[in-house]
């Protein structure tokens, strides 16, 4: 029962990432041509391709976990015996539903957790992480509080 169950998902998920990038390609082709050839851009184009996109990411990455082909690192399971390797397995998926809880709970927004207006995570901005990330925003999460003050200052306001 419950391989039948799967397979009709497979089907039903594999045929979904098919037709939403066939979707995104179609719709981007079909931009360009609108932009470039006839001067008129389609406003709903660039969120169908983007969501389009993201959909079909969350249902790769389903598949992926369905046939355990997402990339690992599996060096400690070949020195481990196992029930070992089995006890490993367990710790592993017990800690991504651990990191997956902590975002949902983080990510409650307004009905939740409210972070003070002054903590570091609304102050840092990704690019500031690693000097080989591009920021295209120049660093101006960074800065952009303390060229206000700065600015505040000269004109004698505070």
């Amino acid at each position: 029962m419950i391989h039948a169950l799967n397979k009709i998902v497979d089907w039903v998920e594999n045929i979904m990432v098919v037709i939403l990038m066939l979707v995104a390609t179609v719709v981007a082709i079909v931009q360009v041509v609108a932009r470039y050839v006839f001067n008129n851009s389609l406003y709903w184009s660039e969120e169908l391709i983007l969501y389009s996109l993201i959909t079909m990411s969350f249902l790769a990455a389903s598949m992926g976990v369905r046939y355990a082909a997402h990339i690992s690192v599996e060096m400690l399971y070949a020195f481990a015996g196992p029930r070992l390797t089995r006890v490993l397995k367990y710790v592993a998926t017990l800690l991504g539903f651990a990191f997956a809880a902590t975002l949902v709970y983080y990510d409650a927004g307004p009905r939740g957790v409210h972070l003070p207006d002054d903590s570091g995570c609304r102050r840092l901005h990704a690019g500031s992480l690693s000097p080989d990330l591009p920021d295209p925003g120049g660093r101006q999460g960074l800065q952009a509080p303390r060229d206000h003050h700065e600015r505040d200052l000269r004109k004698g306001t505070q």
